[in-house]
């Protein structure tokens, strides 16, 4: 089984367009959690705020007064991925 897709690469503000990613699943050091590519869109105007660190794992997007959007992404946050089930031949 072979897991692929699109990425974040915010981290790297010279070329933050998504990169492409391939992941062997069968590998011994595969890991995937439920958490990803979470997002978590946190209201301005809550009562009471959540703490990012209560869903470590998500991507968290806050609305600046501004209008803009200040985001915590995670080290691995997929924006799609497909996992291919290839039979063995």
């Amino acid at each position: 089984m072979i897991r692929r897709g699109f990425r974040c690469n915010d981290a790297n503000p010279a070329d933050p367009m998504p990169t492409r990613f391939v992941h062997a699943v069968h590998d011994a050091r595969y890991t995937e959690t439920w958490v990803e590519g979470m997002v978590v869109l946190h209201n301005p105007h809550a009562l009471i705020e959540l703490d990012p660190d209560l869903i470590p794992g998500a991507r968290h997007e806050f609305l600046q007064p501004d209008g803009r959007i200040m985001s915590i992404v995670p080290e691995f946050h997929p924006l799609f991925s497909e996992t291919l089930i290839i039979p063995p031949k």
